[in-house]
């Protein structure tokens, strides 16, 4: 018996370690490879490399499973007397039980196959809508700066425009500039929620008032962002300090707590927290911008003039010809206005989305590597299973030959089989698929439980592997001499 396992058990660890060895040499060329397309995605791995402890815990649990997967073969040669041996291998089939359990095995793989296959598919367009998805604003040729202004002699609200209005005429003069805005915050970068309440509509219960992301903007902000004004007006210069007190509300907003007229309606809600809550009507509805980012769903926004309620903390906006020429723009009138305040050039506005999206393109890639991956091994295990299961039935099939099958009936035959054997194993892998992304719609935002396209394309590719890998076989036994069929093992 020990010398019947022994091979068995010393092939399956040789090919355990072969295959963990060359993992971890595909890990070096792939973390290479990933930290050059995508260097701000994962500096750790940049700095660090392979991560060492990792590669060790896993080329133990490689070998282990090795091991465990050679024990079975092992035992059950080193049980089988040799007699029941030499009787299986002189009956037309490997006997009912092997057939039978290759059966399940090429079943529950694919079943997982395609559960693990359709969620990834999943993700994929999740990712790819995320990425493919409009952020409300046009950042070509954008450029943005920041500034704080200190409190002397910038302390008051009056300062606070002066030197913003300044700015914002130095922008507008500067050549190549197409238009020139300034807001309290850029989107994708910062936000402030605030509760508020619809005037005339019932009063919401203690703790469930509606929430909004609230910015604050001026001067020709809205052409600056090419953000599309849908309804009303914008801000005008008269909307400023001691005016009626005026907002601008998105398309999200509008549609939830204002579907009959966005325009006119009465907002209360205080404009700073601790103040008290004041009326706000609504003169405007623009289009839906993406102030959080690219993963979460578009939010009541409600744009309140900068003019106002100025603050100390100003980002500036200009489009320009180029990018260059708007970062230009406001260094210039920074230091034409006070150089002496710290003023921060934000730099293209597009790499600031390319940043925001950075993680998720960086994940959509390893998803796909690892999609193709994943793909590509399950084609060759099932291919590798299904053909070899059919040759084993070579004695099998040449029995029928010499009983007066033709080629035709043999071929059938097997993907009758193959075919049964597959269905099983799609319709398992369905409902895992199904129960997965309902795990993961759960746990990922804007993600659909499960895609319908998807998973008829995994299991198209699934089952022609399957019909492929039992036809090229069972073709070539139907074509053999049927002596020779029937001498071969």
């Amino acid at each position: 018996a020990r010398r019947l396992s022994s091979p068995v058990l010393t092939e399956a660890a040789l090919l355990a370690l072969g295959g963990s060895l060359l993992g971890v040499v595909v890990g070096l060329l792939a973390v290479d490879a990933l930290t050059s397309l995508f260097p701000n995605a994962i500096p750790l791995a940049r700095r660090e490399g392979l991560s060492w402890p990792v590669a060790l815990m896993l080329l133990g649990a490689t070998a282990v499973t090795g091991l465990v997967t050679g024990i079975a073969p092992a035992v059950h040669a080193a049980r089988t007397p040799p007699g029941e041996v030499l009787r299986e291998s002189s009956r037309a089939s490997a006997g009912r039980r092997t057939f039978a359990l290759r059966s399940a095995l090429v079943a529950a793989q694919v079943a997982l196959a395609l559960a693990l296959l359709s969620g990834t598919w999943t993700l994929l367009r999740s990712l790819a809508h995320l990425t493919a998805a409009s952020p409300g604003f046009d950042a070509r040729g954008l450029a943005a700066g920041r500034v704080s202004l200190s409190d002397v002699p910038y302390e008051k609200p009056a300062e606070q425009r002066r030197y913003v209005h300044a700015m914002h005429e130095h922008l507008r003069a500067a050549p190549g500039v197409e238009a020139a805005g300034y807001t309290s915050g850029m989107p994708l970068r910062q936000w402030s929620d605030f509760s508020f309440t619809v005037e005339g509509q019932p009063e919401p219960p203690p703790g469930q008032k509606p929430i909004a992301q609230v910015r604050r903007f001026g001067g020709d902000y809205l052409a600056a962002m090419k953000t599309a004004l849908l309804d009303g007006r914008a801000f005008t210069a008269s909307d400023t300090e001691g005016a009626p007190r005026v907002a601008l509300v998105n398309r999200r907003l509008a549609e939830q707590h204002l579907p009959h007229e966005a325009v006119g309606a009465v907002l209360v809600m205080p404009l700073l927290p601790g103040r008290k809550a004041e009326r706000i009507t609504v003169v405007g509805v623009v289009e839906d911008v993406r102030e959080v980012g690219f993963d979460h769903p578009v939010q009541a926004a409600i744009y309140l003039p900068f003019d106002q309620l100025p603050s100390s903390n100003v980002d500036l906006v200009v489009r320009a010809a180029s990018p260059a020429l708007g970062v230009s723009a406001l260094r210039t009138a920074a230091e034409a206005v006070d150089g002496s305040q710290p003023f921060t050039t934000v730099g293209p506005y597009e790499d600031i989305v390319r940043e925001s999206l950075a993680d998720r393109r960086f994940a959509a890639t390893l998803l796909g590597v690892f999609a193709a991956l994943g793909l590509g091994l399950s084609v060759l295990g099932i291919y590798g299973i299904t053909a070899y299961a059919v040759a084993q039935r070579t004695q099998e099939l040449g029995v029928r030959l010499a009983l007066g099958a033709d080629e035709g009936s043999l071929v059938r035959l097997v993907l009758g089989g193959t075919l049964r054997m597959m269905g099983v194993g799609l319709a398992g892998g369905a409902v895992l698929a199904f129960a997965l992304g309902r795990v993961l719609a759960a746990t990922v935002p804007m993600l659909e439980p499960w895609d319908p396209i998807g998973m008829f394309l995994v299991g198209v590719a699934l089952l022609l592997t399957g019909l492929l890998s039992s036809y090229l076989p069972a073709r070539r036994i139907a074509r053999l001499e049927l002596g020779h069929a029937l001498r071969t093992e």
